[in-house]
């Protein structure tokens, strides 16, 4: 409502000065008019290039259709008055026009000009040559007007042209008929023949130019694909076709037979051209149908549109006419009190814009209509009328604007384009490709620069149990959390280097001038403890470490594939040393690379060439010493590489998805081997985290158990501490399963990873095997070193569960981890890891023994 009142107050001053303009115009107009016995009006003084106005010095009277005075008759009744616009105007009155006045020849040569009467549209206009001797005799009688144009005798002139030729000397009275439903405000001026065939060239030339100009326009916007310019080229359509049956002249010059037409064609293109803007209105700017005012509006734009199409099938279309015009007014009056009530936000200064387009556009129709209606209107504004287009100029200001805002949008969705193309959507940093192009650019020396690539340090920082934060907290947390890192990522860098996201958890940090490695690496370890402080999160307090791998350019690459390769191989060398670690490049790591790469190119097809078996190391009792289970150890013979180890090959594995084929390779070959063992011993199996999360584990396990008849009680699961905590809520439902099965479960390891009483009470746990760490530290004279293994124990008692120590490889710990309560021993003092047939050859030794 601000906006309107404040179009409101600069509109009363331009309505006021509009109607002040217009009395004078009036006044003016009226005070030119001579008296009905004034001079002759001298046409040997035309201008060679100009007309004459004649209708200045005439004088009008208006009779109604029913009474028409016959020919000359008409002098002779009362009421004639100055030909003023107002006494000339017959508009919506079923009546005829008289206009009557005097010419003369004041020259010494015949003279002939045609005498030219317009509007055309007309119905029928007659002009009588008159004596000027009080005896009124008819000289010349002419016809012409709009039924004219279907006569055989048609002079192929679409205006009314009528041919006037005086001897010198000479003096006639003109006397002008204008009779149709509706007599809009007439002109009759009078031209040489020349000039008046050039003005016509010239009006005819410009008129096909422009209807040309708007039809390739319009032909170009209903073949876009944008609905606005598709709908505003229907509207500009419309205009042209309403300009072009209601006053343009060249369609008829082409087809005379339309004049029979012309009336239903530019009723129903007004009625049309209401439609097209409010149309327009709706979608450009978001206006509704409910509402009452809206209800009024469009309900008189459909009244104005029946009433047009009506014109096409009733003769008296005086009241359809009056009907598309007035409803039209209506629609018209009322857009501005539901234009200026749609509601918008501040940001939204486009639409705002074009609010006011179609505001002036708005205005510009009102105008047009109230000056097509052949109200009494002073001549300056209707000669005005006569040159400005305004049925054509609102569409195409509108169109204009409406264009601006669309360019602008759409470089504004280019640029939302580009940035979702060069940034991460979630934290709003560049994502790989801005990286690569940024550390180009900071790698770019200038020309002829020695050294030729700039030193840059690059720093590959990934985030620590983020899955785990992830299936904990939510996937919204999550994000929350990322952009908490990028955040403080862009804070600790400041203006010395720049932050991007490369993909997950996974981000980039390029330092530009960076020469030395210890500044790299101070710069890392500073990120890095900026990491691991805590983030609030909405009341939620999450701690995410992060690892770093750091690359320094130009001493591990010069350009920015390489140092990207390379601080990615120190970032994976740091994930391998633990949370929390920084790792700069060096040779060897890309020796590993390779070598990582060489073995993720031979593990397909190692399984499927039966490279892989199974060794196993046997499990006793602390007290009687009786083997109760081996464990199952995976071994890989490549035939060039050799022996692989399992730490060697098994990472890879997991990272490239294979450990998941190869885990239930071991889980099917272990159980078929056990099922050998004289006393059922049972049989341990490491599960890998990938395993465990891959939703298969218990499918794999019941098919192992039923293709080998193994009973369900003599199979054990090793899992890590890791793969259970990262993704609890998950796990728990398998590790569930697996217990109703009737497996066993232990977690390997136990002590090494975040150890937690209160997830060893939730997961149905049975056993726990003691890191050979701490039973390593039992040969320490450090107390503290050997409670640990001490505390695992006592944990276990807690808990209800079995113990197992790892890596004794001297019988002298066996006391002291008897003396703890352990349950079992495992190592190289019992017996090394061996074949399928050697254990079988041991176990039964051991049973003899």
């Amino acid at each position: 409502m601000p906006d309107l009142l404040r179009w409101l107050r600069h509109l009363v001053p331009v309505l006021l000065l509009s109607l002040v303009l217009v009395a004078i115009g009036a006044a003016r107009a009226g005070a030119s008019v001579p008296a009905f016995d004034g001079p002759a009006m001298d046409l040997a003084a035309a201008a060679a290039d100009g007309p004459i106005d004649l209708v200045h010095a005439m004088q009008a009277l208006r009779e109604p259709l029913s009474a028409v005075s016959a020919g000359t008759d008409v002098l002779r009744r009362p009421g004639w008055q100055p030909a003023t616009v107002e006494h000339r105007n017959g508009s919506w009155m079923r009546s005829a026009v008289w206009l009557t006045g005097r010419v003369r020849n004041s020259g010494d040569q015949p003279l002939t000009r045609w005498v030219v009467v317009t509007p055309w549209r007309i119905e029928q206009i007659a002009l009588l040559v008159l004596r000027d001797d009080g005896t009124n005799t008819v000289l010349s009688h002419r016809l012409a007007g709009r039924t004219a144009l279907l006569s055989p005798a048609w002079d192929g002139h679409v205006e009314s042209v009528f041919p006037v030729t005086l001897a010198p000397g000479e003096t006639v009275r003109l006397l002008v008929r204008l009779q149709d439903l509706t007599v809009p405000t007439a002109f009759v001026r009078a031209w040489s023949p020349a000039a008046y065939q050039r003005h016509q060239t010239t009006t005819l030339l410009w008129q096909i130019a422009l209807t040309a100009g708007a039809a390739m326009l319009v032909a170009g916007l209903l073949a876009s694909r944008d609905r606005g310019l598709q709908l505003m080229g229907a509207w500009l359509l419309v205009a042209v076709g309403f300009e072009t049956t209601f006053r343009g002249q060249w369609l008829f010059y082409l087809w005379p037979t339309l004049v029979a037409w012309q009336i239903p064609l530019f009723s129903v293109f007004g009625a049309l051209g209401y439609t097209g803007f409010l149309l327009a209105s709706r979608m450009l700017l978001g206006m509704g149908w409910s509402g009452r005012l809206n209800g009024l509006m469009y309900g008189s734009c459909a009244v104005a549109l029946l009433a047009g199409l009506s014109t096409l099938f009733v003769e008296d279309h005086l009241l359809s006419r009056r009907i598309v015009s007035s409803a039209g007014v209506v629609s018209i009056v009322l857009w501005p009190f539901i234009a200026w009530r749609v509601p918008f936000r501040p940001e939204e200064t486009e639409l705002r814009k074009m609010r006011w387009a179609l505001t002036l556009c708005c205005l510009s129709i009102a105008v047009y209509v109230f000056l097509s209606r052949g109200g009494p209107l002073p001549e300056w504004q209707l000669t005005l009328w006569s040159y400005l287009r305004l049925d054509l100029l609102p569409v195409i200001g509108v169109l204009l604007v409406y264009q601006g805002v669309r360019h602008r949008a759409e470089t504004e969705q280019r640029r939302r384009i580009e940035r979702l193309a060069f940034h991460d959507a979630l934290t709003g940093l560049p994502n790989r490709v801005q990286a690569m192009d940024t550390l180009r650019a900071a790698l770019e020396a200038p020309a002829g620069a020695r050294p030729t690539v700039r030193p840059v340090a690059v720093l590959f920082i990934d985030l620590d149990h983020f899955k785990q934060i992830n299936d904990t907290y939510g996937h919204a947390q999550g994000d929350r959390l990322l952009c908490g890192v990028a955040e403080r990522l862009t804070t600790g860098l400041g203006t010395h280097g720049t932050a991007c996201r490369l993909s997950g958890d996974e981000f980039m940090a390029i330092l530009p001038g960076t020469v030395t490695a210890e500044h790299a690496l101070q710069q890392a370890r500073h990120l890095r403890d900026t990491m691991a402080r805590t983030f609030d999160l909405d009341g939620v307090q999450i701690r995410a470490g992060c690892s770093v791998g750091v690359a320094l350019a130009p001493t591990h690459g010069q350009d920015a594939e390489s140092l990207m390769r390379h601080a990615d191989m120190a970032l994976y060398e740091a994930k391998r040393a633990g949370e929390g670690h920084v790792r700069l490049f060096d040779a060897p790591m890309n020796l590993r690379f390779v070598e990582r790469a060489r073995l993720r190119q031979a593990l397909p097809e190692a399984l499927a060439r039966g490279e892989f078996s199974l060794v196993y190391q046997p499990q006793q009792t602390l007290g009687r010493g009786h083997t109760l289970g081996c464990e199952a150890l995976l071994r890989w013979q490549h035939p060039d590489l050799g022996l692989t180890a399992p730490e060697v090959f098994i990472p890879v594995a997991e990272d490239c998805g294979l450990i998941v084929p190869i885990g239930a390779w071991v889980l099917e070959q272990a159980c078929r081997q056990a099922t050998r063992w004289p006393d059922g011993q049972s049989v341990a199996v490491n599960v890998s985290a990938v395993q465990l999360h891959s939703g298969l584990l218990v499918q794999q396990v019941q098919h192992a158990l039923e293709a080998s008849g193994l009973a369900p009680g003599r199979l054990e699961l090793e899992l890590t501490e890791s793969a259970l905590i990262d993704g609890e809520e998950k796990v728990r439902p398998t590790l569930e399963r697996l217990r109703a099965l009737g497996v066993r479960l232990a977690i390997d390891d136990f002590g090494t990873g975040y150890s937690s009483l209160s997830y060893l009470q939730r997961l149905p746990i049975d056993r726990l095997k003691i890191d050979r760490s701490f039973v390593m530290a039992l040969t320490t004279p450090e107390a503290a070193d050997r409670s640990l293994a001490a505390a695992v124990v006592r944990i276990a008692r807690t808990l209800e569960m079995d113990t197992v120590a790892e890596g004794v490889e001297s019988l002298d710990l066996l006391p002291q981890l008897r003396a703890l309560g352990c349950d079992m021993v495992q190592g190289y003092a019992i017996a090394r890891p061996m074949p399928a047939d050697a254990l079988l050859d041991w176990l039964r030794q051991a049973r003899g023994a």
